[in-house]
């Protein structure tokens, strides 16, 4: 009957274990929506969705921060096994000789000896439970800790890809300046062979020449580094060239909407979506329930404990009367360390000191962050500035080269002309595109600061 019952009791005691585990993990790893008009990477690049995606869920960083969550969620189990009945003791079976003083030869036999018992925590003064509320915050400190990698490694991805577009496009733009360096150096040559030009002539397009080709090739391994950082950051497969995009569009800055998310933000305010301030918070916590566990340590501690046992038993002190004993017990254990040197005293006083340092520092990343947002937002308005600036730029390059075609429709200028005016128009164009590219970084990392990232919603770093 005791051991049906306690089968029953150890059943119902892991499936509550398991629902309380499941519903404890649940945690709104999505950040609130945010306005699908502000421009984002991969709302201009979908093909930078699935990317994001896989550096979510598979990439090398993510997959390290997502194992240190699955150990805390180990370390939950090892907690909770001490709030249940644990079971153990000890068997020994022998083959012994005995020498008695009223017998000359000796006596052989078999002997049996054993304790088995089960022990269940009746009463530790709630020290128990409070390791086992430790274990879970510990778990969900490592599952913020793991949702701010995987915010870093989506910002750190959008950057790359964004990288990748320019370099591409610098590809181009470094290939035509070569072909049209070496065009020219062959029609010197072609010149001089027919006596029009003389040697000196041929230095400087061939010094030209050369400096383009170096630059040529510096583009094609700035181009080759940048998708492999893509692919490692990612995890994925090689990305071909027709997948990349030949260039970075134009930015339209919304400036009254990120205002609206600078002006309601409140790092201070619960579910920010701070996934570094949730672990502070959560650190802060922790340390309450460690001093919690620590008051307790000098209580009295009560156990249920029951079991059978096998032994021998001397009945009057001779070796001659011995009897093999059968016993069954149960009944309360107390452990009790009255004393330990003021060595839980000292504890108790450390884990105060570490109270208010936890504290003192959740505030400081509350202030530091709301410090950050109000500079993102200046730094927002000077990347906008700078983005109208290049933008004028282009503006005049473009107009440069629909002149020079409208001087070559009149006559008024020679056909080749225009290669190096659009040449000059592209190299303007990439310096615009990099600007864009920081304005379209920066826009991610105000969304990413005020918990409003929306590839943290579409695809959340749910652990396994």
């Amino acid at each position: 009957m005791a051991e049906v019952l306690l089968r029953v009791f150890l059943r119902w005691s892991c499936r509550a274990a398991l629902v309380a585990s499941l519903l404890g993990s649940t945690h709104g790893w999505a950040q609130p929506t945010v306005d699908p008009s502000i421009p984002l990477a991969e709302r201009l690049f979908p093909a930078l969705v699935p990317l994001l995606e896989k550096a979510v869920e598979q990439s090398p960083r993510a997959i390290n921060s997502n194992l240190e969550f699955l150990i805390a969620q180990e370390n939950i189990g090892q907690q909770r096994a001490r709030l249940l009945p644990s079971v153990g003791g000890y068997m020994t079976y022998s083959y012994t000789q005995d020498r008695r003083l009223d017998r000359e030869d000796p006596l052989y036999g078999a002997k049996l000896m054993y304790n088995m018992s089960l022990t269940q925590p009746l009463y530790h003064w709630g020290a128990l439970k409070a390791g086992h509320q430790y274990a879970k915050l510990t778990a969900k400190i490592a599952e913020n800790n793991h949702a701010e990698t995987c915010r870093l490694l989506v910002l750190e991805v959008r950057a790359a890809y964004l990288r990748l577009v320019v370099s591409k496009a610098n590809v181009k733009r470094a290939d035509e300046a070569l072909r049209l360096v070496r065009a020219e150096v062959q029609h010197v040559e072609t010149q001089l062979k027919a006596g029009l030009m003389s040697r000196a002539d041929l230095d400087g397009p061939v010094l030209r020449s050369q400096y383009a080709e170096l630059d040529r090739d510096r583009a094609h391994e700035d181009y080759r580094l940048a998708k492999m950082t893509v692919e490692r950051l990612t995890g994925s497969e090689a990305l071909s060239d027709e997948s990349i995009p030949d260039h970075v569009p134009k930015i339209v800055f919304p400036r009254e909407r990120l205002a609206a998310l600078s002006d309601h933000f409140d790092a201070a305010a619960p579910g920010s979506g701070i996934y570094r301030l949730e672990v502070a918070r959560l650190r802060v916590e922790q340390e309450k329930l460690n001093y919690a566990i620590l008051d307790k340590n000098l209580r009295p501690k009560f156990n249920f404990v029951t079991g059978v046992s096998q032994d021998e038993v001397g009945y009057t002190g001779s070796p001659a009367d011995k009897a093999r004993t059968q016993s069954f017990f149960g009944g309360i254990n107390i452990n009790w360390a009255v004393f330990d040197g003021f060595s839980t005293s000292a504890q108790r006083r450390a884990s105060r000191l570490r109270i208010r340092q936890l504290k003192a520092e959740q505030t400081d990343r509350e202030r530091e962050q709301d410090e950050l947002v109000k500079n993102q937002v200046r730094q927002l308005e000077f990347s906008a500035r700078g983005a109208a600036l290049s933008e004028h730029t282009l503006d005049q390059a473009n107009e440069m080269v629909r002149s020079k075609e409208n001087d070559v429709r009149l006559g008024l200028a020679a056909e080749g002309e225009i290669e190096g005016v659009k040449l000059s128009r592209d190299a303007t164009q990439i310096q615009t595109m990099a600007v864009r590219n920081d304005l379209l970084g920066r826009i991610a990392e105000f969304i990413s600061s005020v918990g409003r990232d929306p590839a943290l919603q579409a695809f959340p770093p749910s652990p396994p």
